[in-house]
């Protein structure tokens, strides 16, 4: 039976224009949007890079982004650490 994490990983394969993000090769609101369930997910499930090479790649082009890098540090900033939401 297939999960919402193999769903996402047949996505990612096949992005539109060999794309790095769920819609194609640019971020758009639906990658935003997906961020914060698998931010969630990494750390409820617990799913691996080995179980799903292509969102994990995926979480880490988000999280390297410098609008993310700046809106964690912002959240250092406020509230001293960050932390993925539940």
């Amino acid at each position: 039976m297939k999960n919402n994490y193999d769903f996402l990983e047949e996505q990612l394969a096949t992005s539109p224009d060999g794309g790095s993000f769920i819609c194609g090769r640019d971020f758009t609101a639906a990658d935003i949007m997906l961020s914060f369930p698998l931010e969630a997910g990494q750390t409820r499930s617990g799913f691996s890079k080995t179980q799903y090479p292509k969102v994990w790649a995926y979480l880490h082009r988000l999280h390297e982004r410098e609008a993310c890098k700046r809106a964690v540090a912002k959240i250092v900033e406020l509230e001293g650490e960050f932390k993925a939401p539940l």
